[in-house]
């Protein structure tokens, strides 16, 4: 006989009665995972409003934005504020997450002003520095090794002194900006050129000596060995 399970005291579901209650599960999982996300984007959103409020209040950070940007800001904070605790209080993630993206348009580039400023006066000097060393090698390079060209060297002089040319020309202009302004130019755009001068720099240095060939013996020599061999 084949066994049969019997349920002692328990009420069995039809199929239907399954089905639905894996629905209202799926629907109280989609709930919770809701709620989840939009307390974590709410919070993220009010933790923002604090961030950038402190940013634009602290003294080291007052040449990075004009004076009359900052008052709207710091307006715009306090509204958002006020509507993040009153109509803004129950609404979905995506809106928190929309308001967020909208204030990290302004407040980016606040950041990016002073950190591009930083760079500039801790590192560019030192790229400089160092790309007039790498100039001065590139010079005395087929001295040390004859195998590269005359072509090749040049071409790696004139990717030293156009990068070093164009860091120049970039720094003129920025000084003729206030530092409220959006930079002229970026540690990445450098980085880009120091690439490119990097990688043909790779290929020269790296090229091999070329290996020397073997001389053959005159034949003379090789007729005199036969013949001591023999006698």
């Amino acid at each position: 006989m084949d066994p049969t399970t019997v349920y002692a005291g328990a009420r069995t579901l039809s199929r239907d009665a399954i089905k639905e209650a894996g629905k209202r599960l799926k629907a109280l999982e989609k709930r919770d995972e809701n709620k989840k996300l939009t307390d974590e984007a709410k919070n993220s959103y009010e933790e923002l409003i604090y961030e950038m409020r402190g940013w634009l209040n602290e003294d080291e950070n007052e040449d990075y934005v004009k004076s009359e940007d900052k008052e709207t800001l710091l307006e715009e904070l306090e509204a958002a504020e006020d509507w993040l605790y009153g109509d803004g209080s129950d609404l979905g993630y995506k809106e928190y997450q929309s308001k967020q993206y909208d204030l990290n348009v302004k407040y980016t580039p606040l950041k990016t002003r002073k950190a591009e400023h930083m760079g500039r006066q801790e590192g560019v000097p030192i790229i400089l520095e160092k790309l007039q060393e790498e100039r001065t090698a590139a010079l005395e390079l087929r001295e040390k090794m004859p195998w590269v060209t005359e072509d090749e060297q040049q071409d790696l002089v004139d990717k030293i002194v156009e990068t070093i040319q164009w860091i120049e020309d970039q720094l003129e202009e920025q000084a003729k900006k206030e530092l409220s302004d959006d930079p002229v130019f970026t540690s990445d755009q450098i980085q880009a050129k120091l690439k490119k001068y990097d990688n043909l720099s790779k290929k020269i240095y790296g090229k091999k000596k070329p290996k020397e060939k073997k001389q053959k013996k005159p034949k003379e020599d090789e007729e005199k060995k036969k013949e001591q061999e023999e006698a």
